[in-house]
């Protein structure tokens, strides 16, 4: 699919619009962990609007200083990162010495809950489940020594998002604050979950709805404004590339 299909298709609920949301989380600048795919990708997005003043740091064990020539497709792709990485050490490092003092902590959640819970390991009961996933990696460490987590929720259904997931694979520190940014908009996650932003699309009465089932309070949210079109150009970039690197963003 060509950028422009993407950009005349539903653009507030679009991959473009996610990936746009995910960047802001940059604007602050400092150093900031990344985990693979989703939040790889909106760190790149946040180079490419100039937002350059970040460290982004890799679970392989190296922070950068500035953006790759080329896409990573990976956080070992050591020949890529080589030439702007500032620190290099180990996973170990990375995740328990450097991660508890990230400005922030990005990850993908396809399966999330209120409190911030990832789940990355099955789908349905543990004994006999229907998907089983392949596990967090570094997430679990992540997440918990994180200050500040912000995790990235690219699924179309709502329904992805529950009160208690069933496998913990990943679980933040309960003093962390913790942000979820999805399709539709973003939300503060913990004992008193709230909607923050939300975003006008199409399907947001179904958002709402669904959240005030799971008792998020959503009386206080503001709306996302519109898009610049050279933001919406640049998202477009960034998933073209993606695109062809491997990345599944076109779903």
């Amino acid at each position: 699919m060509s950028t422009n299909a993407i950009l005349d298709t539903k653009p507030d609920t679009s991959t473009v619009a996610f990936l746009l949301r995910a960047s802001d989380e940059f604007a602050g600048g400092g150093w900031i962990f990344t985990g693979f795919n989703w939040a790889v990708l909106a760190a790149r997005l946040a180079r490419h609007r100039g937002y350059g003043d970040f460290v982004q740091v890799l679970e392989a064990g190296a922070a950068l200083h500035s953006d790759t020539k080329k896409l990573l497709t990976s956080t070992t792709d050591y020949y890529e990162t080589d030439p702007v990485t500032c620190f290099r050490g180990s996973s170990a490092d990375v995740l328990q010495a450097i991660v508890p003092k990230c400005t922030r902590v990005l990850m993908d959640a396809a399966n999330v809950d209120l409190r911030g819970r990832a789940n990355s390991t099955v789908i349905g009961s543990w004994a006999h489940p229907t998907v089983r996933l392949p596990g967090g990696g570094g997430a679990p460490d992540a997440a918990y020594n994180a200050r500040h987590l912000v995790l990235l929720h690219s699924g179309r259904n709502v329904r992805r998002i529950v009160a208690q997931v069933r496998a913990v694979t990943s679980a933040p520190n309960p003093e962390a604050t913790v942000r979820l940014v999805t399709r539709w908009g973003t939300l503060a996650l913990g004992v008193a979950p709230r909607l923050d932003v939300l975003a006008g699309t199409d399907d947001a009465d179904d958002f709402l709805s669904h959240l005030t089932s799971l008792q998020v309070d959503v009386s206080s949210h503001t709306w996302e404004p519109a898009r610049a079109a050279n933001e919406l150009a640049l998202a477009g970039v960034v998933l073209d590339e993606a695109a062809s690197s491997g990345y599944g963003v076109r779903g």
